[in-house]
């Protein structure tokens, strides 16, 4: 697979996802695919929540397995107009895996929502010889798993239990 074809498969992402257009350039797709851990070679199925710091982790990420390389000043630019975007829209979360960091700790660090890693692991599979893909839509701003969407490609929403599990047809 090419770079330029799995930014763009990141970027229909990041649009069925219902960020606005605005989150759906290049250093976006750029970004989601370092939070998920993608090289051009990986299956999305692939992705996993880890975190990352802005340079050491996503920019760095972004250079070694993209071969794009930005400026040192352009760290805030993606933390602001990127990161901060996705965690307003529950695509990606702060200080996850230590949320009791300082704002101004040199450990802070993203990870990919577990909603949206359920999401995007999903993109790209085969189901009955057609790929298809049922998007989750991560409640926006709202933490609660339960709270998640799930939307057929109808954009029928499916029933869920008291844990926030889909339920399956017939039960």
């Amino acid at each position: 697979m090419k770079r330029s074809e799995r930014v763009a498969e990141a970027q229909a992402i990041l649009k069925a996802l219902g960020l606005p257009r605005a989150q759906q350039n290049q250093i976006s797709a750029l970004t989601l695919l370092a939070l998920c851990g993608i090289r051009v070679n990986d299956p999305w199925n692939r992705a996993k929540r880890e975190g990352r710091t802005v340079t050491k982790g996503v920019m760095d990420f972004i250079r070694d397995q993209y071969k794009v390389s930005y400026a040192p000043n352009t760290r805030e630019t993606v933390r602001r107009q990127v990161l901060h975007q996705f965690v307003l829209a529950a695509v990606a979360d702060y200080n996850p895996f230590d949320p009791d960091l300082p704002t101004n700790s040199p450990r802070a660090h993203y990870a990919i929502s577990e909603a949206a890693l359920n999401a995007i692991g999903s993109f790209g599979k085969r189901m009955g010889g057609r790929r298809c893909w049922i998007p989750v839509t991560p409640a926006r701003v709202d933490r609660d798993i339960r709270k998640t969407t799930i939307k057929t490609p109808h954009s029928r929403a499916l029933p869920r239990r008291e844990t926030g599990q889909p339920l399956a047809r017939g039960t």
